[in-house]
């Protein structure tokens, strides 16, 4: 399990196994982990709206292009673990302000 107490929140999803600046994973670390933050992107993607609005967001224009959901869909598991990080680092319930945050 990654470690809250990471300075930053690049460190944090480093921590997670995801690649800070690129929507990838690393594939070393745990893939339960991976598999889980995907499927909670999948779900978000497709009940939340302000995922719905952030994942169409990121397909504008580029529905053809192979592999594009899966890739958006990593991006949203990124940005959910940018929203946990302040969460768990100051113990505190889900704000959705945190939502509406700028991207790294």
């Amino acid at each position: 399990m990654p470690r809250s107490d990471a300075p930053n929140k690049r460190r944090f999803l480093s921590c997670c196994d995801f690649t800070p600046l690129l929507p990838l994973t690393s594939k070393r670390g745990d893939a339960e982990l991976r598999y889980g933050l995907y499927q909670a992107a999948q779900i978000a993607s497709y009940h939340n709206d302000a995922f719905r609005r952030i994942y169409n967001r990121m397909l504008e224009g580029r529905q053809e292009e192979r592999g594009i959901r899966t890739k958006a869909r990593v991006k949203i598991a990124a940005k959910m673990l940018v929203i946990v990080w302040p969460m768990l680092k100051k113990n505190e319930p889900f704000n959705p302000g945190y939502l509406l945050a700028e991207p790294m």
